[in-house]
């Protein structure tokens, strides 16, 4: 940690630019030079085409990972022991691969579960969820259909 005192930077023409800190001066983190240099190196590859096009494959797992656990809940499973928990993910996978089978004979991509609306608001449609859900707010329980 690179520290400068107080009384240099209140002085300095260029503190503006340099820091917002009101009662010290200037504080940098150094890291050592080849944790720098990988760093920039990872940051340097960030911008080309090559990692552009390998990202888009990450960024397609992740969204059926996030679609995974807000439709079915399975952060946490329901039941105990192996051979269940296998079933469960198994059937998980399986009602992931309906809901998107379904998206592609209707033509209406899933894009992620609405927000539900309270207070004498029209209500937002049902999350296509296999568990029953119950707003935290007011209390009300919708019914689950898988689209």
């Amino acid at each position: 940690m690179v520290r400068f005192d107080a009384t240099t930077c209140r002085t300095c023409p260029a503190r503006p630019k340099c820091t917002s800190a009101t009662q010290s001066g200037r504080q940098l983190s150094l890291r050592p030079r080849h944790i720098h240099e990988a760093l920039e190196q990872a940051r340097a590859e960030q911008t080309t085409d090559q990692w552009n096009n390998d990202y888009k494959i990450r960024a397609g797992v992740e969204g059926t990972m996030r679609q995974t656990t807000h439709v079915t809940g399975i952060r946490r499973a329901r039941y105990l022991g192996l051979p269940k928990t296998t079933l469960e993910h198994n059937l998980t996978a399986a009602a992931i691969n309906l809901i998107r089978y379904d998206a592609w004979l209707t033509g209406n991509p899933w894009t992620g579960p609405g927000p539900h609306t309270c207070k004498g608001s029209s209500p937002a449609p049902p999350e296509p969820r296999l568990t029953n859900r119950v707003c935290r707010s007011c209390k009300a329980a919708w019914a689950i259909s898988i689209h």
